[in-house]
C-alpha cells in the first residue's frame, strides 16, 4: 500500500474509529471547515453545497498539502476523470482510500453521493466515510457500510490521480492538527 493510502487510512481511522455518525464541532471543523451550526447557515445561502462534497474537498486539500499533485482539478462529476484514474463500477476493484461516487436520482451519469472507501471489499461493497445528513442539522459525517457495488457508479484511484505509488516514501504527510 502506498504511503498516501496508509496515511489516509490511518487518519480516517483515528477520527472515525467505529461505524456511526459524527457531528461534534472538532470533527466538523477539521473535515468540513466549520461547525455544523455555521454549515447550516452557510448552506442556507448556497444550497449547492453538500457535506459529502465538502468532506471530500477537505480530504483532497489535505492530500495536496502533503505535496501530492493531482493530474487535473478535482471535480465531483467523478466520471469525467476517466483519463485520470476513474473506473466505472464494472471494473470494481477499488482500494482503501479511493474516492467513490454513487448513482444519482437523475439517472445514469448523475452523481448521488461521494466519499472515501475506508475499507474496500471488492465486489461485495465496503466501509465508507462521507458527509451525509438530514435537512434539520445539515448533516453529519458517517462511517458505515457502502453496500453492494450496484449502487456504485465508479471510483477514483487516488494513487493514479495523485501520482502516488507503493514505493512512495514521501516524508511529509499532513498531520491531524487541522486545516490544510
Amino acid at each position: 500500500m502506498s504511503a498516501l493510502r496508509e496515511w489516509l487510512h490511518s487518519e480516517l481511522q483515528s477520527w472515525f474509529p467505529t461505524d456511526g455518525s459524527y457531528s461534534d464541532d472538532n470533527t466538523w471543523i477539521h473535515w468540513i471547515g466549520m461547525t455544523q451550526a455555521k454549515y447550516a447557515a452557510y448552506r442556507a445561502t448556497d444550497p449547492t453545497h453538500t457535506s459529502c462534497i465538502d468532506f471530500l474537498t477537505h480530504v483532497h486539500g489535505y492530500i495536496k498539502a502533503a505535496g501530492y499533485t493531482p493530474q487535473c482539478g478535482i471535480t465531483f462529476n467523478v466520471p469525467s476523470l476517466k483519463n485520470y484514474g476513474y473506473y466505472p463500477d464494472s471494473d470494481y476493484s477499488p482500494n482503501n482510500g479511493d474516492f467513490f461516487c454513487t448513482n444519482g436520482i437523475y439517472g445514469p451519469g448523475s452523481v448521488g453521493h461521494v466519499g472515501v472507501f475506508m475499507e474496500a471489499f471488492g465486489g461485495s461493497g465496503g466501509i465508507k466515510i462521507a458527509g451525509g445528513g438530514d435537512t434539520k442539522k445539515m448533516g453529519f459525517i458517517t462511517r458505515d457500510s457502502l453496500g453492494a457495488p450496484g449502487n456504485i457508479q465508479g471510483w477514483l484511484n487516488i494513487d493514479e490521480f495523485y501520482g502516488s505509488s507503493d514505493s512512495d516514501d514521501n516524508p511529509y504527510l499532513p498531520d491531524s492538527t487541522g486545516p490544510y
